[in-house]
């Protein structure tokens, strides 16, 4: 497409096209919604409290130390709860996941959208 970076192409309806064979009409789809196409109209959500937590009582498991559990109440806002810790263990040990020690995190309350995205082995969620 040409588009140096994903911001530049987001919101851009104009790029999309409908198949000729289809069955139903798609044109009044492909239309930028206005005032909400751009990256700068777009918030930062800000970091969860929980997923720090998380990183630090996971730290004795990561160093190999000890399997840990940790307890936590999550909303729906805690959108990719973990994805810091799978992108951590995953920077230590690869897609292998934790050799020889676990973290369980046991969470109670309704996640969010990309909630077990991101598990690796040796990392459960309940």
């Amino acid at each position: 497409m040409g588009a140096a970076r994903l911001d530049d192409i987001v919101g851009r309806a104009d790029l999309l096209q409908c198949d000729s064979e289809a069955v139903i009409e798609l044109a009044p789809l492909l239309v930028a919604a206005p005032g909400i196409s751009s990256s700068a109209n777009r918030s930062e959500l800000p970091p969860s409290a929980i997923a720090a937590k998380i990183m630090l009582e996971a730290e004795q498991a990561l160093t190999g130390e000890r399997s840990v559990l940790a307890q936590h109440h999550i909303y729906n806002y805690d959108r990719a709860i973990g994805a810091s810790l799978a992108g951590e263990i995953a920077r230590r040990y690869g897609n292998a996941g934790l050799p020889g020690v676990s973290i369980t995190c046991a969470f109670q309350g309704a996640a969010g959208q990309s909630f077990g995205a991101f598990c690796l082995p040796g990392w459960a969620r309940a």
